[in-house]
């Protein structure tokens, strides 16, 4: 038990010993943070292939070459220091016994760098849904929303209740519930509150979804209620449907009249 319990802390050590050298300069260490750093951001991307494909596809990329791509900012110099994991380490490094701590810790580093650039290349290669994603979270970081909340590090926007035993909500559920209320007036913070309203509901769900697929939904719905690049009116065919109730209803009297006489 002793010798096992050695062997792990042994193994943490050399993560460690790893981390440190690497932010020291040394180029062998470097490399074998780079191994494990992109061995963690292709296994994300690959999780996140379904819900990311039509980026992906506009990227035409492998995994592993978007992986590098996403992590390369990571391992910026200065002094011949890796700066970004000198200070997101220091403060912390030597806290850490177990090997899954440290692991636990490098592997959130590497996906919010992996989400913050998959945020750029959604805004390079499709302006519209960028911007929605970017009005989304200054929506969070200006107001609050009742009982929803947005996560930076997992991209999720979630109710304050933790439902981690339930199924997810699926996002085209989302969409069709929100479709019943949407209007293309509506603003980010009225269509977030209508997303809350919609969770609370269908508590027997757990409560969240990823940014960019919100994001999607939100643009598909101004699609639809858009023609020719004009946002449609609701308050127009509502009038249009009462009028032409109006007048299926004066015409069914006079016919009852006709009859009835």
């Amino acid at each position: 038990m002793i010798l096992l319990e050695s062997i792990k802390l042994g193994i943490a050590l050399v993560l460690r010993e790893i981390i440190l050298k690497a932010i020291s300069g040394d180029s062998v260490s470097e490399q074998k943070l780079i191994k494990v750093c992109t061995d963690f951001a292709e296994a994300y991307l690959k999780m996140r292939t379904k819900k990311d494909a039509y980026l992906l596809s506009l990227l035409a990329v492998s995994p592993k070459e978007l992986a590098l791509d996403c992590i390369a900012d990571l391992f910026e110099k200065r002094d011949g220091k890796l700066v970004v994991f000198d200070e997101y380490f220091a403060p912390v490094l030597d806290k850490f016994e177990k090997q899954s701590e440290i692991q636990t810790h490098l592997r959130r580093l590497v996906f919010i760098k992996v989400n913050e650039n998959l945020y750029n290349y959604y805004r390079a290669f499709d302006p519209s849904l960028g911007k929605i994603i970017r009005n989304i979270k200054r929506v969070f970081k200006e107001d609050e929303i009742d009982e929803l909340t947005y996560n930076p590090e997992s991209g999720l926007i979630s109710v304050y209740e933790k439902r981690a035993t339930l199924p997810l909500m699926p996002y085209d559920l989302i969409e069709v519930k929100l479709n019943c209320e949407f209007k293309s007036t509506l603003s980010t913070k009225d269509i977030l509150l209508k997303l809350s309203e919609i969770f609370q509901t269908h508590d027997y769900y757990k409560g969240e979804i990823k940014i960019n697929l919100f994001a999607e939904v939100i643009r598909r719905l101004h699609q639809f209620y858009a023609e020719d690049g004009e946002h449609f009116n609701f308050s127009e065919h509502e009038d249009i449907r009462n009028k032409e109730l109006k007048e299926l209803i004066k015409k069914s009297v006079k016919k009852v009249q006709l009859v009835v006489v």
